[in-house]
């Protein structure tokens, strides 16, 4: 459809503005994928480490909303070469992985304007 196409254009040009980011996946909160960009080719490692940690960073968001420890904007989590940036848009998870020595203040500068781009495409609706 258009509005993937458009969506997949707008990831393309995320992984632009982040040299070191190596692959942006956008899922629901039960962990189906809806899109990904990848700057390389994807490995198994890179994408396991993204699928197996997007349904805890959901949960967590949950869980600490839940116990009024306040709204969790992103996360991060270092894994094996590589660092992982989460963010919750809606009914999604936006992953980004980065290389390990990343700038991670060139990511976050760029995480808002993301979030904004892609909460139309992630309301509950459309992220079924």
């Amino acid at each position: 459809s258009t509005g993937t196409a458009n969506l997949d254009g707008v990831l393309r040009r995320f992984l632009a503005l982040i040299p070191d980011a190596r692959q942006i996946s956008i899922n629901t909160n039960e962990d189906a994928e809806l899109l990904s960009e990848n700057r390389l080719e994807l490995n198994s490692e890179d994408s396991h480490t993204i699928s197996s940690l997007a349904p805890s960073f959901s949960m967590s968001v949950e869980q600490s909303s839940r116990l009024g420890l306040g709204g969790t904007q992103y996360a991060m989590t270092w894994a094996a070469n590589s660092v992982l940036m989460q963010t919750k848009v809606k009914a999604c998870v936006v992953s980004i992985l980065l290389d390990e020595n990343a700038n991670l203040g060139v990511a976050e500068e760029h995480i808002e304007t993301l979030r904004e781009i892609l909460a139309p495409f992630c309301s509950e609706g459309a992220a079924a």
